[in-house]
């Protein structure tokens, strides 16, 4: 698969998804999530599902480490967890 060009400095790699200091990115597709969307989404219940669910429905996602990436970036960008019952569908 290609790799394409990310938008931040990567901070943590996660296979087909990096955190980097832009935010959460796919390493081959167009397909990212800046810092300020990534903590709006999160702290939208119903807007965390929405992107959740369109990122699984992609049959080329890895969702596995997608979900790695994404718990990393919370944690990292000290975002408030809140609570993400969508979450526990990866665990």
């Amino acid at each position: 698969m290609t790799t394409r060009k990310l938008e931040g400095k990567v901070i943590e790699g996660f296979g087909q998804w990096a955190v980097t200091t832009f935010g959460v990115e796919c390493t081959e597709q167009s397909y990212f999530m800046d810092q300020a969307d990534l903590a709006q989404r999160h702290h939208k219940h119903n807007d965390v599902n929405a992107f959740y669910s369109q990122v699984a429905n992609k049959t080329w996602v890895n969702q596995e480490q997608f979900h790695a990436a994404y718990q990393f970036a919370i944690e990292h960008f000290n975002i408030d967890s809140g609570e993400l019952k969508i979450l526990s569908a990866f665990e």
